[in-house]
């Protein structure tokens, strides 16, 4: 069986973003000197995409819910 894409596309890219939160932390990137409306777009960019993260975990879930209700049934 093959092996899904979206797991290894999450983890790659959790991978790519904490490597770039760490080399920032290296280089001692300050992000208070950034405008305040590049801030607030980067906040909203990260409720979005926490929004879909926890919509794709609620279907996923609740198809593995019925998926598993329907092999009782049987």
């Amino acid at each position: 069986m093959r092996r899904p894409r979206i797991p290894s596309f999450l983890l790659a890219t959790g991978l790519l973003v904490g490597g770039a939160a760490a080399l920032a932390l290296l280089v001692g990137f300050d992000p208070s000197r950034l405008p305040a409306t590049l801030v607030k777009i980067a906040l909203f960019k990260l409720m979005f995409i926490a929004a879909a993260g926890l919509l794709v975990a609620g279907a996923y879930l609740g198809r593995r819910a019925r998926m598993r209700r329907d092999l009782t049934h049987r």
